[in-house]
């Protein structure tokens, strides 16, 4: 089939539906339609994908052999519509360039299908195929865009480029030798490319390269809360949403207007360019062609997916996965890329660029403790779900980051609600569910609703095949803290039936051989429980035949939602005094906390209360120090100069525990002292925050500004270099990613600060 013809467009136009059903929840109707035509690339690459998403969300093994076939053959079949297209009518990029991108689609979704098979040898092949893809994606990024991007290029350059390349091709100014990678090269640099060859007639003025006429201008960053309040018309000029009755096609009319009038906002070094978008970018003129946006959109969201991705693993890993091939991993230039792929228009590429984004910003703002600027993040999450929300009003993906969105702006009352109202609606994607349980039963918890939050981590073990025990272990947690306040029957005989049936859940989920980081962490500290219980009934303090979760005083629900940052960081501070109260009842009472007297400048004496009582609630050093670093993250959680103080004290004591070798010290829970060193580093930043605001109130200089970091930031980068010292403990790779993410957050403050 040639590039461009009616069947090809046809093609792309109900897979493209297709796939825009299943982010709108109709897997049913997604699946249908893309079954349609067994010898589409595109719908097969779409039907494959659907199965992916569904075995994925699902953990269901028998809908990933299933997604894998499928994928397969898309592959076979895309390859071979590259080839043939090669020889067919010419269009804005090299014909059968379209086929190539579904073609490492595919073969990238087979990677993820055998990643998630849990085998060394379906691991090998991942390896293998994701490499493949990489530098598939890799060329044919060279091919849209020669040369590539730097860190030091802004948005309005690329989108420019992109534009003077799309006019040259569409008005005949590029045909003959070269004509379009010269022109696209011209344009603010770029290396050299094949040569492009025009395609149609359609004139469009050069004075549109920069800000296309027909688009009106988005509202400055400062303004985006203003995007929810303005209901314009769908099919107006300037409209901020797509329409969803015309086709899908109709970008002119349906797309988020992406043009910008005025020069980006100056931000010293910029910050804002570190994170992906500067803040102004001309409108793409290619939006209404889906040949040219499937092109671009593709090429920009596989390279930029790829980028991402490698920017957020530990040191030692990106080091071991360079060998396989994969090098690039500049975190600014993968966003960027991100962005173009999401602004392009209703390419499928787009759709997933946009989750990717969102994934990202919402995982740096819960999961990094503190941001360089947090109202550009959310600034960021709010312009990109305003692109396609009201297109996918019934979507999960896009209901689950509306809902998280509200908890990053730490509303988590109207993100429980938002996501109780789509669960109440009912879907005919049950898989997709999953991921809004999940969110609801982080909310809950980090709200301290212990029985809801109980009810929805059990609910979890009907909607996916993970790790049921972490599940269930995390809702005995949530049952035991409701316990500790209120004890009634019908609760402790639920907490004791939990534990009845954790065993036989053990072991059933496999990653390559091993169990879920998770389980590993839950059965080690079972064991330390029930040694806990012996030596209560030794000691006379429970019966003989009482359950061993009778002695337990730290939670699975307080720790593991420690290590998934659901306790404190953005949760409700009503809840965190709850919290912080509950933990601070157990003997030995903290020696460590805020009172009336205490002044805002001081730092409360701390010394670590020692283990010598046989009537205390924590009987060890590893309990102490567990409820120390919990105690630590909340109370640096409520942003005030005292919770500070009180929160370097306690993590201090946790460090000093962690390396004490005698009776005091801890002895397995060797996770505390670089979880402790995170955190402080994360003190130090919020502390500098909060110096930098009293200084700029009192109309304080630059330089003193530049005086309030400094130090902070020297200290912090140091007790960040510590954690990567210690070798092993659990959850390591999780919190080197949290390390790496605040690693990044304070070199842009450095970079603003010109430190």
């Amino acid at each position: 089939m040639t590039s461009n013809s009616p069947d090809q467009l046809a093609q792309i136009r109900e897979a493209t539906l297709g796939i825009e059903k299943l982010l709108d929840n109709d897997l049913q109707g997604a699946q249908e339609l893309l079954r349609a035509r067994p010898d589409s690339p595109g719908h097969g690459v779409g039907l494959g994908i659907s199965c992916f998403l569904q075995a994925a969300l699902g953990q269901e093994d028998n809908e990933l052999a299933k997604a894998l076939e499928v994928l397969v053959k898309a592959e076979g079949i895309a390859a071979a519509q590259s080839t043939s297209a090669r020889k067919g009518e010419k269009s804005v990029f090299p014909p059968g360039l379209e086929y190539k991108i579904l073609t490492h689609d595919a073969v990238m979704s087979q990677a993820l299908v055998h990643i998630l098979t849990e085998s060394y040898l379906e691991f090998t092949k991942a390896i293998w195929k994701l490499n493949r893809a990489y530098k598939g994606f890799k060329s044919v990024y060279s091919i849209v865009y020669p040369g590539g991007i730097t860190e030091s290029d802004s948005l309005d350059t690329i989108f420019t480029k992109l534009n003077a390349h799309y006019v040259a091709q569409t008005t005949g100014a590029g045909s003959g030798s070269g004509g379009g990678s010269s022109l696209l090269s011209s344009v603010g640099g770029g290396g050299g490319g094949s040569s492009f060859f025009g395609w149609g007639k359609k004139k469009v003025s050069t004075t549109e390269l920069k800000h296309s006429s027909s688009t009106a201008a988005l509202p400055a960053l400062s303004k985006v809360a203003a995007l929810d309040a303005e209901k314009r018309s769908a099919s107006a000029p300037g409209s901020k949403v797509p329409s969803r009755e015309g086709s899908v096609f109709e970008l002119g009319a349906g797309v988020d207007r992406l043009s910008m009038n005025g020069e980006a906002e100056k931000v010293g070094t910029g910050e804002k360019m570190q994170m992906g978008e500067d803040g102004s970018f001309p409108a793409p003129l290619w939006k209404d062609d889906p040949i040219a946006s499937l092109c671009v959109s593709g090429a920009f969201f596989g390279a930029g997916l790829f980028t991402l991705i490698f920017s957020l693993l530990p040191p030692k890993m990106r080091k071991l996965i360079s060998w396989f091939g994969f090098k690039e991993s500049n975190r600014s230039v993968a966003l960027k890329q991100l962005t173009v792929a999401a602004a392009t228009g209703n390419d499928v590429h787009g759709y997933f660029a946009s989750l990717t984004l969102l994934t990202f910003y919402c995982l740096v703002l819960l999961m990094s403790g503190w941001q360089c600027e947090e109202d550009y993040l959310l600034d960021q999450c709010t312009i990109v779900l305003n692109r396609v929300i009201e297109r996918f009003p019934e979507g999960t993906l896009w209901v689950l980051n509306r809902a998280k969105l509200c908890r990053m702006r730490h509303d988590t009352a109207s993100a429980i609600s938002i996501i109780e109202a789509a669960l109440e609606k009912g879907s005919s994607f049950r898989e997709a569910d999953s991921l809004l349980v999940f969110e609801l039963s982080w909310c809950y918890l980090s709200a301290a609703e212990w029985i809801k939050a109980a009810d929805s981590f059990e609910r979890m073990c009907t909607l996916n095949n993970w790790s049921h025990s972490t599940y269930l272990a995390i809702s005995s947690g949530c049952l035991i803290d409701l316990s500790i306040e209120q004890r009634t029957p019908e609760v402790e005989k639920r907490i004791t039936d939990i534990f009845n049936k954790l065993p036989s859940l053990f072991g059933q989920k496999r990653l390559l051989g091993e169990p879920p980081t998770t389980e590993i962490f839950i059965t080690r500290r079972l064991e330390a429980d029930k040694a806990k219980h012996a030596r209560w009934v030794a000691a006379g303090r429970l019966p003989k035949d009482s359950p061993f979760w009778k002695a337990i005083r730290i939670t699975f629900a307080m720790v593991l939602g420690n290590f998934w940052a659901s306790v404190g960081n953005r949760s409700p501070p009503p809840a965190m005094h709850h919290q912080i109260a509950h933990l601070s009842a157990f003997t030995p009472l903290p020696a460590c906390l805020p009172s009336e007297a205490t002044t805002g400048l001081a730092t409360p004496a701390f010394t670590p209360p020692t283990v010598d009582s046989a009537a205390l609630d924590l009987d060890t050093p590893d309990e102490l120090a567990m409820r120390d670093i919990l105690l630590g993250v909340l109370y640096r959680s409520l942003g005030t100069v005292v919770s500070f103080a009180t929160a370097k004290s306690l993590l201090q004591s946790v460090v000093k525990r962690g390396r004490d070798l005698g009776a005091q010290g801890v002895k397995e829970e060797k996770w505390v002292v670089p979880f402790a060193l995170f955190e402080s580093a994360v003190v130090e930043c919020k502390e500098g925050e909060l110096a930098e605001k009293e200084v700029r109130l009192q109309g304080g200089a630059a330089k003193e500004v530049k005086k309030v970091w400094e130090a902070r930031i020297k200290k912090a980068e140091k007790l960040l270099e510590e954690v990567f010292l210690v070798v092993e403990y659990d959850l390591k790779s999780r919190l080197e990613s949290r390390v790496i993410m605040l690693r990044d957050e304070i070199a842009a403050k450095s970079k603003k600060l010109g430190l």
